[in-house]
């Protein structure tokens, strides 16, 4: 019954959504009572022998998922149809506005599940000088020393060669200076995808790196990569997390045409590192993958996957499977 519980915690229910843990109480009061038709020793199969409260394997998972549904700052994934219409809408902007910005880095942020402070600064954060800094005093964000450019057979390239030859440029490898996890300064690389170049992590580095040095110059290193040119002050400025929620929740409202300021509330630059989990458990990618490829050092990137459409077309596809299956 415990591993029915956890079935049911994981979105397999009878419209492949996910439920509340009294809901999947009620689903095993059903299942415990149909046990009961075909158990000789017609006890409540969701206790042990003899005891009156549900059994412990039984109550972890109950409890667990009703911890999940208590957590704070639930986000909503950022997702691809979003990134497309951000991609499209992004051709009117000029490149180094904030609208111009955002293409690129929710695009490396959807493929590599980047935390806020990775990437952008915090609410007020936005005067060059002015960043999030870490134990040691130095930037949490991206800077230039973070970013290698690799070539066929992962050849070293200098910035000014691979950002004068771009098409040259078949990865990025990505140092994460400072992480939740405590491993800081792991490196990532990302490679180049000519199938859906408007989601090409290379492509969209390259664009973030050709920014910066028109924007700062080729000798600053200790400086945020994620900036814009605001025209309406006429400086450099460092992108903003409200900024970037701004932008999100545009994207949301335009393309679920979602109203309601509570569930629009819900997209915030985490949303990028949902996206990302959800992403790679609907396409069916294992959960070692899924952990290591986004950086958690244990499971709990279980807590991220929401309702998806995809996980109910696949239930589908097993309920449609069934009826070839022999009768048990």
């Amino acid at each position: 019954m415990a591993t029915y519980a956890v079935h049911l915690a994981n979105g397999h229910t009878i419209k492949a959504k996910s439920i509340k843990g009294d809901t999947i109480k009620q689903y095993l009061i059903a299942a415990s009572g149909l046990i009961q038709m075909f158990d000789k020793v017609e006890r409540d199969a969701r206790k042990q022998i003899g005891a009156t409260h549900l059994c412990l394997a039984v109550t972890k998972v109950i409890n667990e998922v009703k911890r999940f549904e208590e957590m704070p700052r639930r986000r909503e994934p950022y997702c691809t149809s979003m990134h497309r219409r951000l991609v499209e809408k992004s051709k009117f902007y000029h490149e180094d506005s904030s609208n111009g910005c955002w293409q690129n880095w929710f695009g490396v942020g959807l493929q590599a599940g980047n935390r806020r402070y990775e990437w952008c600064q915090a609410i007020g954060k936005g005067q060059i000088g002015d960043e999030e800094l870490n134990p040691k005093g130095e930037t949490m964000a991206f800077t230039r020393d973070d970013i290698t450019f690799l070539g066929k057979g992962k050849r070293r390239m200098s910035w000014d060669t691979a950002l004068d030859n771009t098409e040259s440029v078949m990865y990025v490898k990505v140092r994460y200076r400072w992480q939740k996890n405590k491993e800081h300064g792991f490196c990532k690389t990302q490679s180049r995808n000519d199938e859906r170049t408007w989601l090409c992590s290379v492509r969209n580095w390259i664009a973030i790196c050709k920014r910066f040095v028109r924007l700062r110059g080729n000798t600053c290193t200790d400086q945020p990569l994620s900036i814009y040119y605001d025209t309406a002050t006429s400086t450099v400025r460092n992108l903003t997390s409200d900024m970037a929620k701004t932008t999100m929740r545009i994207l949301a409202q335009e393309v679920f045409d979602i109203t309601d300021e509570k569930e629009l509330s819900l997209f915030t630059c985490h949303s990028l590192r949902v996206g990302a989990c959800c992403i790679l458990f609907a396409t069916g990618y294992p959960a070692e993958f899924i952990q290591r490829v986004l950086r958690w050092k244990s499971d709990s990137w279980r807590t991220y996957v929401r309702d998806l459409v995809a996980v109910a077309h696949k239930h589908n596809i097993a309920m449609s499977q069934s009826s070839d299956l022999p009768n048990l």
